[in-house]
């Protein structure tokens, strides 16, 4: 008969909503303190080794906009279009092999109409609430767009500013609290299971540890000792479990610290609040 299995969660600082479930016994009845600090210590590795792009945070942000061109009534933007004084954002514009600026109501071309729109710093899983003026909104009033663009759908737009001395559930205020990041795969998972256990057998001196070891081979009678390299396999950001490294072999082929961003000394991201993993 199979043990059960069990869910643990990391309770890490740093990595936010990595998840296993395992039906090793050793896991499952060894010291839980331990046990707990392997797998913490196994998803804080994991994670950047996969370069950092897995992992479910909840945040709460307090967007404002960004005044553009002071002297210019009407230009405002949300970090995401500048709004000229005519209503419409300015668009940049292909005509007869000249790029010119444009006013007008087509943000692209597949919509004709201007929406109410924010950014949130993505992506976003999933929104958990939107508050206005304290009162917290339904879930029909909007939408996400392109995992990083809050859509209102009912009458009017979001405020252009707000009272940050006060907290979300007054009146002049609003937030959005959401889930921010991209959740770990099954397969990932799977890895955070066995690197987990493969370190809590360490600890604990277990012989069936395969954690990689200096020692390749021993010659008794001569006492002849092959050492390895410690240094191999951390070089190329990998644990030397097959397993575990199949799977960062697979979401980071390039052994990339993190993924590309872009800067702009001009973008203004919304106020963060709250973190939670």
């Amino acid at each position: 008969m199979s043990t059960p299995a069990i869910v643990y969660t990391a309770d890490s600082p740093y990595v936010c909503g990595w998840t296993m479930d395992t039906c090793e016994d050793k896991l499952i009845n060894g010291d839980q303190d331990l046990v707990g600090k392997c797998i913490t210590s196994a998803a804080e590795i994991l994670y950047a080794l996969s370069g950092r792009q897995f992992g479910l945070c909840e945040v709460t942000v307090r967007p404002c906009y960004k005044k553009c061109a002071e002297g210019y009534p009407g230009m405002i933007t949300w970090d995401n279009g500048i709004l000229g004084a005519s209503g419409y954002p300015w668009l940049p514009v292909l005509s007869g092999g000249l790029w010119m600026n444009v006013a007008c109501g087509c943000r692209t071309s597949c919509d004709c109409t201007t929406v109410c729109e924010v950014s949130l710093p993505g992506p976003v899983d999933s929104v958990q609430s939107v508050k206005l003026d304290g009162v917290v909104l339904g879930s029909g009033e909007y939408r996400v767009d392109n995992d990083n663009r809050l859509v209102r759908l009912s009458e009017g737009c979001w405020p252009k500013c707000q009272n940050m001395a006060l907290t979300d559930d007054e009146v002049g205020t609003w937030s959005v609290t959401y889930m921010k990041g991209r959740p770990l795969p099954e397969a990932g998972r799977m890895a955070l299971s066995r690197f987990a256990s493969e370190l809590f057998l360490g600890c604990t001196n277990d012989p069936g540890c395969k954690l990689p070891s200096r020692v390749t081979s021993i010659q008794r009678q001569g006492i002849t000792m092959a050492l390895l390299d410690p240094m191999t396999f951390i070089e190329l950001g990998r644990t030397g479990i097959y397993q575990v490294d199949l799977w960062i072999r697979t979401v980071n082929p390039k052994g990339r610290s993190r993924g590309a961003a872009v800067m702009s000394p001009d973008a203004v991201p919304p106020r963060r609040t709250t973190w939670q993993g």
